[in-house]
This record gives structure tokens, sequence and C-alpha cells, in this order.
């Protein structure tokens, strides 16, 4: 068994629709939803993902349409992101009305669902949302926990759970709002001051950058002409990063670095159509595409200072 290597929080804070909860952030922000305990266990010279998360209805409005129920959930986005480079197995709890349909969404990608569970009289936790033209922000609607409602979690847990694991993967409010530490680059350091060997800060539109306690990665979102639903794009970014890093013999900085690419790669796909629809018609082929597009668009010639200098002579 290898050492467990990647905590991670989500990328969505939900605020409660209840009027007692208006105006804040939800306490699942720091829940299973927001939190994935990964175990790498070895398989041959590769290793497999168990991911713990929530497994979700949404119902997303955006200004390029609506839907009213799609599977959702930080386990169900980052569960098919990871499928394409890895075996993934699956730990959630679902409720009576998660039909054998929806079901198969898993078992067409070979995910592992041995330990998801049904509550026959219980009800799939759901979320209601709005976007307008400022993609970044989620406006909540509707939150019904249902069979999700008896998961708690507190900031010492969590600090602990930071501690035993190698690499985290959280969004640049919640770093800020962890460490409380307005700068995002203290605020990173003071995350791997923690016990981390490295932390992946997601940045929305401004793609994500790699920390670890000499070097310093950045990279930006795949430019895209058309937006039409960033739900889950967080959690398919840390499904495409575990995933691809799943594969690899050798876990070094080179493969993280190309597992940013490979979960941006990921994300883009997801939020060209709601919920896992996208992803879920994906290709191999239209992901390597997709991953040279990006070695493309970021390459450039180290050109010494003299040169430009003789140039503009």
């Amino acid at each position: 068994m290898l050492k467990k290597i990647c905590g991670r929080l989500a990328g969505r804070s939900r605020q409660a629709a209840s009027s007692k909860a208006a105006g804040t952030k939800h306490h699942v922000s720091d829940s299973l939803g927001k939190l994935f305990r990964l175990f790498l266990e070895t398989q041959s010279k590769k290793m497999s993902l168990l991911v713990v998360g929530s497994v979700a209805f949404d119902a997303v409005e955006t200004p390029f349409g609506k839907c009213e129920k799609m599977l959702g959930g930080s386990a169900s986005h980052f569960s098919i992101s990871a499928s394409f480079f890895t075996k993934v197995s699956i730990v959630g709890v679902v409720g009576g009305d998660f039909s054998d349909e929806d079901h198969k969404v898993f078992d067409k990608y070979g995910i592992g669902t041995h330990d998801l569970e049904r509550i026959a009289g219980g009800k799939t936790f759901r979320w209601r949302g709005r976007y307008d033209y400022d993609l970044n922000v989620a406006h909540t609607l509707e939150t019904q926990l249902n069979v999700f409602a008896d998961f708690e979690n507190t900031r010492d847990s969590l600090l602990r759970t930071i501690k035993g694991v190698d690499v985290v993967i959280i969004n640049d409010a919640e770093a800020r709002q962890l460490t409380g530490i307005p700068n995002l680059i203290k605020a990173a350091r003071t995350i791997l001051s923690w016990g981390p060997k490295a932390l992946v800060v997601k940045r929305g539109e401004y793609g994500a950058a790699l920390f670890t306690e000499e070097n310093y990665f950045a990279i930006p979102a795949y430019p895209l002409e058309s937006v039409f639903d960033p739900t889950g794009a967080g959690d398919t970014f840390a499904g495409g990063f575990m995933g691809y890093l799943s594969s690899q013999e050798k876990l070094g900085e080179d493969a993280m670095r190309r597992a940013m690419i490979f979960g941006s790669v990921m994300a883009s796909f997801n939020v060209e159509e709601f919920g896992t629809e996208r992803v879920r018609r994906l290709t191999h082929h239209e992901i390597n595409e997709r991953f040279r597009a990006f070695k493309r668009m970021t390459h450039f010639e180290e050109i010494p200072f003299e040169r430009v200098e003789q140039a503009v002579r």
C-alpha cells in the first residue's frame, strides 16, 4: 500500500437556502463534497484512485440556458474525469431517487460503485444555482442536503488531514479563507508549511498555479469562445490532475506539471455544456489534441537579453 497522496478542497462554496443561513457560506463547503481523501493503491506499477465525496442532482441556470436536473456533485465530476486516465472507485451516498439509469453513468466509465450507498427511503443531495455573466460566481438558490445532512467537518480536522497528505488542491478564495492571509503567494507558503509537498491553487478563468517548497508553476485557463456552465469545473480539473498522476510511475514535479495541463484540458471540456454531458462524450483523441494545443499556446523560445539588445540596434 502506498502512502495516501492527496487531500483536497472542492472549488465551489455554496450558501444555504434557508433564511437562517442566507448570506453565509454553507458548512457543506468543508464537508465531503468539499474534501476528497484520495488513497492510492498499488496496481502493477501504476495506481488507482478511491474518491470520497458528494453525488448530487444539480439544477443550473446560466445566461445561455438552463437545466432542471443533471448529475452533479464533487465526486461525480472528479471520478468521471479521472476515469479517462486510471481506474477509479467512488465512496458516497445517494437516495432512492438515484435510478439505475443514473447509476449506469458510473458503470460506463468503469467506476467502481461498491461503496456508493443507496438509501431507499432517502433523497439524493440537490443543489440549485444561477450564474450571471460573471461565471466565476455561483448564486445558490436552494440546497437540499437530504442524505448528506448528517455529515459535519471542522477546521481542526481539516488541518489534520492536510498535514497527512502530499498534495492539496484548493481554490484561491479557500486558500485565503483557510489561512487568513490575503496575499495568495504567502497563503500558499503557509499551507505548505503545514506538511504537504505540493499545493495546487485553482483560479477559475485565470488558470491554476502549482506551489512546491522550491518552485512555482502557473498556467492560464484554456481559451474558449463559449463557456456554457462552469459547475463542477474545479472538480473536473482535480480529477484530470489526480487521474493523470496516478497513471504515472514517477510522481515528480515534471509529472505534476503535465497533470496541471491535463486537469485544465478536462475542465475546459466540462464548461462547454451542462453538468457532465460534454465530458461524458470525450475521446482520448480530443484530450490529446487539446493538450497539444495547450503546449503550443504556452511555449516560447528562450532568447538571451544580448540578442534582444542587438535586434533593437
